[in-house]
């Protein structure tokens, strides 16, 4: 059994209350400056655009498809239709890591002008119809079919 004095119990109790009061000190300080910074450094949203002219219906869209890594559920919905099988006017469901791709490849080429979209959804009854049509070049299983691909240009950027 430990005995101790009531004056180095007191001498303790004082440093754990005075440890305590700095470590809240520290805690607010700590907060402080991560509010501080949170209201003096503007926010600055990414946007992520895309403009496209289709070939086929002539149609033109022009949208911001996601914003801090967020997609837009209506503009994404807009693409899908935007995209859908010109042949059918079936709408599929478009991947929106195309759109990723597409405004990576814009701004890694510098390119200025919409996207030339020549084939975006394809149903597989118009996959089946061009594959068989076409003396070749569509595939049996396209990837066009499960939204996943997309075929374009890029005006006044070589392909090189």
């Amino acid at each position: 059994m430990k005995i101790e004095s009531t004056g180095a119990k007191r001498g303790a109790l004082y440093r754990r209350r005075q440890l305590l009061r700095l470590g809240g000190a520290l805690g607010l300080c700590t907060l402080g400056s991560a509010v501080f910074a949170q209201v003096t450094r503007p926010q600055v949203s990414i946007k992520r655009d895309l403009d496209m002219l289709h070939l086929h219906t002539t149609e033109q869209i022009d949208l911001i498809f996601s914003v801090d890594q967020q997609y837009l559920p209506p503009a994404l919905g807009k693409l899908d239709y935007f995209l859908r099988d010109h042949y059918s006017n079936d709408v599929g469901r478009m991947d929106p890591r195309l759109y990723d791709f597409m405004y990576q490849i814009r701004r890694d080429t510098g390119g200025r002008r919409a996207f030339e979209i020549i084939s975006g959804y394809r149903s597989p009854v118009t996959n089946e119809h061009l594959r068989t049509s076409r003396g070749g070049g569509v595939a049996r299983r396209s990837l066009h079919m499960d939204g996943q691909a997309i075929d374009l240009r890029l005006p006044g950027v070589p392909l090189a």
